[in-house]
């Protein structure tokens, strides 16, 4: 006689993943993280000008964004850029319009934003 087995994989509750302190998007921010989910270093970026901002260059921040929290003001626009080297001009990879989140921006299996640009601030 054979006794059969079961195997049978626990369940596991997943969650997604916890802001450190000091690491949460507050309300008026966009936030921009190096991890996928919201994870590792992250810069924050608020409405206080519309415009278009070279994070690669202003906050050494080329090719970081994995994942971002558009937490601006309800409305508001941001476009994502990456800088095409080879062709010497800003390419288009993502919008967002506030409230909004992304998890997972990337192109190729490396992070794409090296630019952003803020429209109007919710107005």
């Amino acid at each position: 006689m054979v006794a059969a087995v079961a195997l049978v994989a626990p369940m596991v509750a997943v969650n997604p993943p916890v802001a450190q302190a000091g690491d949460e998007c507050r309300p008026g921010e966009l936030c921009l993280y190096e991890g996928l989910s919201y994870d590792g270093p992250a810069i924050a970026k608020d409405c206080v000008e519309p415009g278009f901002y070279n994070i690669g260059r202003e906050r050494a921040w080329s090719d970081r964004t994995h994942s971002f929290r558009n937490y601006l003001p309800p409305g508001t626009q941001v476009w994502f850029y990456d800088w095409n080297g080879d062709q010497e001009k800003w390419v288009e990879v993502s919008r967002s319009v506030a409230p909004d989140e992304a998890h997972h921006i990337v192109k190729g299996g490396a992070a794409i934003s090296d630019g952003i640009f803020i429209n109007d601030c919710g107005h």
